[in-house]
């Protein structure tokens, strides 16, 4: 475990699965004190391509390895939480909806309560889905622009008075390609990228 990081607080956004979860290990493999969060709790890992008899079959290492590639992709804050811990890094989940401006707050106040204050913001969640524009709805639209710029700006909006009281502070926000636009059929996904950008550069100006 390295010390890059070593007294820093960082709230990772999105971090029950996939490429958040993986930054979340990640910074707390240099020392960081981390929050997960995500939505909800999930359910008990289970994939349909294994019942209970076959998973009864496997050997201890094999039940292992399939455990561990489960949770990658079925997990949550917490079993995010509890894997760095087992690691010998500090750890803390904290569930709750981003796209909610109080709820959002509740999450970055958890932190500072938690460990004194938040360094690091790292928001990864996101949400998306597929229709041509005519078959968009406000529903979809709302869903996934809510996640992308909104709930961003939410933990950030709440997250910099700390910053500014210790006079340090990084915000990554994840973002990708698909604010260039593209055939993926998916606008509403391209309008919250593009956002995040906006949202991202508006913010170094200003906090620089």
């Amino acid at each position: 475990m390295g010390d890059l990081l070593r007294g820093k607080v960082a709230l990772v956004t999105g971090s029950g699965q996939g490429v958040g979860r993986a930054i979340a290990i990640a910074l707390a493999d240099e020392g960081a004190k981390i929050v997960t969060n995500n939505r909800a709790p999930v359910k008990k890992n289970t994939a349909n391509q294994l019942d209970e008899d076959k998973l009864k079959k496997l050997t201890s290492e094999q039940l292992e390895w399939y455990n561990k590639e489960i949770e990658k992709y079925t997990g949550d804050a917490e079993t995010t939480a509890a894997a760095i811990r087992a690691a010998g890094g500090d750890a803390t989940a904290c569930f709750g909806d981003i796209t909610d401006f109080n709820e959002a707050k509740k999450i970055v106040d958890k932190a500072a309560e938690v460990y004194g204050s938040v360094d690091i913001v790292v928001n990864v969640a996101g949400a998306f889905g597929f229709a041509p524009i005519e078959k968009i709805t406000e529903e979809l639209w709302d869903k996934v622009t809510g996640v992308k710029p909104k709930g961003y700006f939410n933990i950030i909006r709440h997250a910099v008075p700390y910053m500014r009281k210790k006079g340090w502070g990084r915000i990554i926000n994840c973002s990708s390609p698909a604010f260039m636009g593209g055939d993926i059929r998916q606008a509403e996904y391209c309008a919250a990228n593009a956002g995040v950008h906006g949202l991202t550069w508006g913010l170094a100006c200003e906090l620089a």
